[in-house]
Parts: C-alpha cells; sequence; structure tokens
C-alpha cells in the first residue's frame, strides 16, 4: 500500500495525472482492505489533489471530503495536518467555500 501511494504521489507531482490516479486507487483498495485509517487519508487527499489540478472540483472536493471526515471519525486530525502546508490550505479553502452551514450541522 505504501509504495503505491509512494508512487502515486510522484506521478502526482509530475502531473502525470492518470498514472497518479491509478497508483492512488490502488493504494485506496490496499487500505480498505487493510483498514489502514492513514492510508485511506492520504489516498483519498491526493486523489482530491488529482481531480483539482485536472479541474474536476466536484469530484475533487468528494476526496478532501472523505479524508477529513476519515480524519475527523477516527481522531486522526494529525494525519491531515502532516501533508504539506499548501495542500492543507487548498484542501481547507476549497472545503470552507463550498460546504453550507446546514451542511456542517448535519454533519455534526
Amino acid at each position: 500500500m505504501l509504495a503505491n501511494s509512494g508512487i502515486g504521489k510522484v506521478y502526482f507531482k509530475f502531473k502525470n495525472y492518470d498514472r497518479a490516479r491509478f497508483y492512488l486507487n490502488q493504494a485506496l483498495t490496499q487500505a480498505e482492505v487493510l483498514s489502514n485509517i492513514e492510508g485511506l487519508i492520504i489516498s483519498e487527499f491526493y486523489l482530491g489533489r488529482v481531480n483539482f489540478d485536472e479541474g474536476s472540483f466536484e469530484n475533487a472536493l468528494k476526496h478532501f471530503d472523505n479524508a477529513f471526515d476519515i480524519a475527523t471519525e477516527h481522531s486522526r486530525k494529525h494525519d491531515m495536518s502532516s501533508l504539506s502546508g499548501l495542500d492543507l490550505v487548498t484542501v481547507l479553502y476549497t472545503l470552507s467555500s463550498s460546504r453550507t452551514p446546514e451542511r456542517h450541522s448535519a454533519a455534526s
């Protein structure tokens, strides 16, 4: 799982989004099978970044939401904070600007 996640992140950094998506989806599947929370968060987050950079904002938001929800549900917000500062700012801005107050109160 870690290998696929790492390879996916490298492809993401080189803007090879198809290959990044492939490896990140592999990592996500493996993290689900292994119930690896950190792997789920990182895979969802980077799948969100792939979609964000491709301009697929709705799909990006779904992945960002999944990463944030998993981190919150499992009290693993430190996993979100371990991502680079710019990446985290992107996620928080995207989430905060697209969530409605009704959605926040329903999720609480």
